[in-house]
């Protein structure tokens, strides 16, 4: 893992600067009465990261996974500046770029790591950088949450840009990977395998598009924007604190019992989250992060094991289905209320569950 530090480095600074901006996103463009910008920017965002999802694989391999990383990430500084002028047309063309780039470094990211890991450590390694990732984040958002009220926005966000724009740099110190893409052709066996696993991540996946869309709106409406720092602070902790452990946990148990304890813990946030209180917000939050942790560091592994052959599009179809869970749930913020977002949830995670029941043949 020594030979992954770089890596690791890259990615923690990347994602501090836009993770942090991306707490406050919703919460800011409500706040100036123009909350729809935000959801239609991050719909923008996963579209066009679900569009080119499959085509990332033959553009990593066609540059090389260091390039691939490089040039997708200085998108993401890119959009910062481009939230701190304020203006829709440029948010909403940075949108789009972040999403297209966005494809290619998530793509590059799993297949570095699906590369750089055995059955092993995959899991382990891959909770070591979720998080390290959040860690970062969630000490800069609870700073921030302090003076947010008090310090320009733009001056903040000056600030994430920095931060990110270094991560960017980190990435030309990895050691290139090489790689080769094998597209996957869809049969009956192939398709039992994707309903298995699939449903599981849209569903834990629209977890994390609820966490950035209607719940700061809600917080803000409920307790205040000095709020959103604090309590989204309990989400991002843990997703700090549990990744690491659950990956540890993914190597050595049944992966079955950690999907559907996930599950569980998405549930049980998502039903919290319909009592307005603030007690009941940070347990929803802490249950949230614990099965958005687990999405994350089992999907590698998981992705191994049910397409060994074809790790790439493996990779990029669980990607294509975030980004269509995020897109939904963008929808579902700007046309139904929190309550009927919440219920919808609620039973999205319960169908994964039953796939997890009806194709669990397709897994140990």
């Amino acid at each position: 893992m020594k030979k992954n530090i770089f890596f690791l480095i890259a990615f923690v600074l990347l994602f501090v600067g836009y993770d942090t901006l991306q707490q406050y996103f919703a919460a800011f463009f409500h706040t100036q009465n123009i909350t729809t910008i935000s959801f239609i920017a991050i719909g923008i965002i996963y579209f066009f990261f679900g569009a080119f999802s499959m085509l990332a694989p033959t553009i990593c391999e066609k540059i090389g996974i260091k390039k691939a990383l490089f040039f997708s990430s200085l998108l993401y500084p890119l959009f910062i500046l481009a939230v701190m002028t304020k203006k829709p047309v440029f948010v909403f063309i940075a949108s789009g770029l972040l999403g297209i780039a966005a494809a290619i470094l998530w793509t590059a990211n799993g297949l570095f790591i699906t590369k750089t890991t055995t059955e092993k450590n995959r899991g382990s390694y891959t909770g070591l950088l979720f998080s390290l990732m959040p860690l970062g984040t969630t000490i800069m958002t609870f700073i921030i949450s302090f003076f947010i009220e008090k310090v320009n926005f733009i001056l903040i966000s000056a600030g994430l840009f920095i931060v990110s724009l270094a991560g960017s740099l980190v990435f030309l110190f990895i050691k290139d990977i090489k790689t080769e893409h094998v597209n996957l052709k869809l049969n009956k066996k192939i398709i039992r395998k994707m309903m298995y696993f699939f449903p599981y991540v849209f569903a834990t996946a629209f977890i994390f598009g609820t966490i950035i869309t209607k719940i700061p709106v809600r917080i803000t409406d409920l307790f205040g924007l000095q709020s959103v720092g604090l309590l989204l602070s309990v989400y991002i902790f843990s997703t700090v604190i549990f990744p690491f452990l659950l990956g540890k946990a993914v190597d050595k148990f049944n992966k079955k019992i950690c999907l559907i304890l996930g599950t569980i813990a998405g549930i049980a946030g998502f039903i919290l989250f319909l009592f307005p209180l603030w007690i009941t917000f940070a347990f929803g939050l802490l249950f949230m992060g614990i099965s958005y942790a687990l999405l994350v560091v089992i999907s590698y592994p998981m992705i191994m094991e049910l397409f060994p052959k074809h790790a790439s599009s493996g990779i990029a179809l669980r990607w294509v289905m975030q980004s269509f869970a995020v897109i939904f749930a963008v929808i579902l913020a700007i046309t139904v209320s929190f309550q009927i977002m919440i219920y919808i949830g609620i039973i999205l995670l319960i169908i994964s569950l039953l796939t997890l029941r009806i194709f669990k043949n397709n897994i140990q």
